[in-house]
């Protein structure tokens, strides 16, 4: 399947048909994440501050750690804690991605059913809970700093590339995991290898020069590049990279849905 037949009106039309299904999907899964606890919805913000609180310690209280480059003079706390959050979209979405169908095979025999929408409806929701950890962010950056950076309009258009990234690979795990039961757990290790290779804890600039053609194969480290240039310097990402970044989404969302479209006709027989 070409890049085009992601984008095609067949397949986007569908997905526009089933928008309230979609957003109907995701407000029931982000109320049942904390039904029957006793802070309910403010544990949205209070985990990401409790997190951004003891990484900001363990960094800076113990292992006295400085950020180096063209961000030095942001606070290294915040700057974790940006790519915590950014990459989180990820990793909450594709380790999920493996066990969407298994837990959810009353569907798989409904034919009406539009099985692709699953992985859109858990990007949705990982997205608002990065929501949550960009304000407890900006808070934090806003009472240290007095300011905050007009770069911030740009963040959406940051994430949209990744997040349509993401539902490539989401289509393909939620795919294999059906057929391949281990995946979740080989998943898990990869997200948590790939979470090293990407700098969320170290600057780009500090990789040695025979790792950097790695850095430049992760679209989730320029991603997290342009957020924090956005974020902490203001600026709009460089077009190529940026364009390029929308190009290597799309492929990955096609061959993506190639794979789910074509592999969710044995789903029925497998489960």
């Amino acid at each position: 399947m070409s890049t085009a037949a992601v984008m095609s009106p067949s397949i986007t039309s569908r997905l526009y048909a089933n928008r309230r299904l979609i957003l109907r999907l995701a407000v029931r899964q982000l109320s049942a994440k904390w039904q029957g606890t006793m802070l309910g919805m403010v544990w949205s913000l209070l985990t990401p501050l409790l997190t951004f609180a003891v990484y900001g310690f363990v960094f800076t209280q113990i292992f006295h750690s400085r950020w180096t480059g063209s961000l030095s003079a942001a606070s290294y706390p915040l700057l974790i804690f940006s790519g915590l959050v950014t990459f989180s979209i990820f990793s909450e979405t594709v380790n999920a991605a493996p066990t969407l169908i298994l837990e959810n095979a009353s569907y798989v025999k409904k034919v009406i059913f539009p099985l692709e929408i699953l992985p859109i409806v858990s990007i949705l929701v990982n997205i608002v809970n990065a929501g949550f950890g960009l304000a407890i962010l900006l808070i934090v950056q806003l009472v240290t700093t007095g300011s905050l950076s007009f770069g911030l309009i740009y963040v959406p258009f940051i994430i949209l590339p990744l997040g349509v990234a993401t539902l490539g690979v989401a289509w393909f795990l939620a795919s294999l995991g059906v057929f391949i039961r281990d995946m979740r757990h080989i998943v898990g290790v990869a997200t948590s290898l790939l979470m090293f290779l990407t700098p969320i804890f170290y600057a780009p600039e500090t990789v040695p020069d025979s790792f950097k053609l790695v850095m430049k194969l992760n679209p989730i480290a320029l991603t997290l590049e342009q957020m924090r240039a956005a974020i902490f310097l203001g600026q709009f990402p460089d077009l190529l990279d940026y364009l390029g970044l929308w190009a290597y989404a799309l492929f990955i969302a096609s061959l993506g849905y190639a794979w789910f479209a074509r592999s969710r006709k044995a789903f029925a027989d497998v489960l």
